[in-house]
């Protein structure tokens, strides 16, 4: 049986205790919401002592590159809608992060058309932001803007006033996207 003075067994421990056992990442649930955003993601490579190991980083890779990249430095940008996982790895330790990508996909107005009088009350289109599957992005904003205020102008709660006998067109957009609302002033 060999025995190990004193200096053997710290350096030994210092050694092992070095040793990488795991990677934090930061943030943990990351989410995009526009194409080409990016979000920088800081994964640490920790010691069995909970100590980051110090000019020690993880290299990165995306399990779906097609809905969001990850560069070497831990830079990530959306691609198209959907989930991917984030792999961060240091020698034999592996660690992942989820992330989701929700692109707006479309915009929604029911109805597109609307027949108002000038002496009328306004209406309120509903419009929303449409992500993958059909889904509502609540959280979207979704801008209106008439082609001709002197027909129909458009207050801050998205309301159409009436103005003056006309037609006009009213542009319902959200990020890249946009629907066409008819608007006939009688």
């Amino acid at each position: 049986m060999m025995r190990l003075s004193g200096i053997a067994i710290v350096a030994l421990c210092a050694f092992a205790c070095e040793q990488a056992d795991h990677i934090e990442i930061d943030p943990k649930q990351p989410m995009l919401k526009r194409r080409g955003e990016a979000l920088q993601l800081h994964g640490k490579v920790m010691n069995r002592r909970g100590v980051q190991i110090a000019g020690e980083f993880p290299t990165w890779k995306s399990s779906q590159p097609f809905v969001a990249t990850v560069d070497e430095h831990g830079s990530v940008m959306a691609v198209a809608s959907g989930h991917a996982l984030l792999n961060a790895t240091y020698g034999s330790v592996t660690a992942e992060v989820p992330v989701d990508v929700v692109l707006v996909e479309a915009v929604r107005a029911t109805p597109t058309s609307f027949h108002l009088k000038p002496d009328g009350d306004p209406v309120k289109p509903a419009v929303s932001a449409i992500g993958l599957n059909g889904r509502v992005l609540a959280d979207r904003q979704v801008a209106l803007k008439s082609d001709n205020s002197d027909v129909v102008h458009i207050d801050s709660e998205g309301k159409l006033w009436p103005a003056a006998k006309g037609e006009t067109k009213v542009r319902a957009t959200c990020e890249d996207h946009e629907v066409v609302l008819d608007v006939v002033v009688e």
